[in-house]
């Protein structure tokens, strides 16, 4: 498989990460100095109080990104999604507690996206997805078939992730932290991204959001993402 496609602009916001000379330094270091949670100034207040971590970090990515862009979609993904809410509610309903009913109206997969339209008012249409350790570059397949079918066209895609509950760690490989990173994707030739049968593994537990967006602001001009059945190459054509 071979894409092309432009990244006109970018935003992150994650856990120790909170501005951008933070994201620089964690591409080059690996390290985080701290524990901040962001602010998340940009949600309005009456919906911040009501969300998960992981619909906060995206949501304030997908504000601020919109806030500079005309977009004509949005693609948001996410391996877990809102999975620390609903074991929350899964062990409250066992305990034979009453459910609470905003928790379970915000406990599906496309939580964030949800609010993200409504704290904008942005009357656009969106894709939410999840595909295991995948979901980053199936996200970037999933855009490109988008952008193709409106030329001059902006997308919104942003991917995000909260740590899973701590039952859930035999069953997850990654070493991450509550992050969201955001991206304005464009038709164009800027970058080339090949998928090739796995043969060399990454020496990294990053989510591929997490090593895209290290190896990107590295200016890293080709790389490549570690897939669980295939890489994924990007090379950097402009």
């Amino acid at each position: 498989m071979r894409l092309q496609l432009k990244i006109s602009d970018w935003n992150a916001v994650a856990v120790g990460l909170c501005a951008d000379a933070e994201w620089y330094e964690w591409a080059e270091t690996g390290q985080r100095r701290n524990e901040d949670v962001p602010a998340f100034e940009l949600i309005p207040a009456n919906m911040r109080r009501r969300m998960s971590l992981a619909s906060k970090l995206a949501v304030q990515v997908a504000m601020y990104l919109s806030a500079k862009h005309r977009l004509d979609y949005a693609v948001f993904v996410s391996r877990h999604g809102e999975l620390p809410r609903t074991y929350q509610l899964i062990n409250e309903i066992i305990a034979g507690e009453e459910a609470s009913p905003i928790s379970f109206s915000q406990s599906v997969h496309n939580t964030s996206s949800g609010l993200f339209t409504i704290a904008s008012n942005t009357a656009i249409p969106v894709t939410s997805l999840a595909s295991c350790a995948d979901s980053f570059q199936q996200a970037i397949v999933e855009a490109i078939g988008r952008l193709s079918s409106i030329p001059d066209s902006k997308l919104l895609l942003v991917c995000f992730d909260d740590n899973p509950p701590d039952v859930y760690s035999p069953f997850v490989e990654e070493e991450a932290f509550p992050y969201a990173v955001g991206l304005i994707l464009e038709n164009g030739k800027d970058w080339l991204v090949e998928s090739k049968e796995q043969s060399v593994e990454v020496d990294t537990k990053l989510p591929q959001a997490l090593q895209f967006q290290k190896y990107f602001l590295a200016e890293s001009a080709n790389f490549f993402i570690q897939g669980t059945r295939q890489n994924w190459i990007w090379t950097c054509l402009k």
